[in-house]
């Protein structure tokens, strides 16, 4: 059987993006309900998120599911070899980039304490 090569071109492949979509959104609305983000609070402050080690790990603890899900490819988060300062926050941003969800880091005074604001526009 010859096969031409007209053939071959018109195979489609499914990409993570295209097979993944449920899932993708699974972990978005897991990652939402870690963070406490809902349409009446779309931000979080990443001060008190680098002081929350449990809400840290329950993000770091997706990140097998996330490999799987996403092209992670050139995610400095899954190469090996580089050190990053917040993994879980450059996990969350990484995600919110890949799925096309804006976001906005400020710094905000709050009573003489500067903190980072992470808003999210839904």
């Amino acid at each position: 059987m010859d096969i031409k090569d007209d053939n071959i071109n018109n195979i489609e492949r499914k990409t993570k993006q295209t097979k993944y979509i449920l899932e993708r959104k699974q972990i978005i609305e897991r990652v939402f309900n870690i963070l406490e983000i809902s349409s009446d609070k779309k931000y979080f402050y990443v001060n008190e998120l680098d002081e929350n080690i449990n809400k840290q790990n329950e993000i770091l603890n997706l990140k097998g599911e996330i490999h799987t899900y996403f092209l992670t490819g050139n995610w400095k988060c899954f190469k090996t070899g580089i050190d990053i300062d917040r993994p879980y926050l450059s996990l969350i941003k990484h995600i919110f980039r890949h799925e096309n969800i804006n976001f906005i880091l400020s710094r905000k005074m709050i009573k003489g304490k500067t903190f980072i604001l992470f808003n999210v526009v839904i």
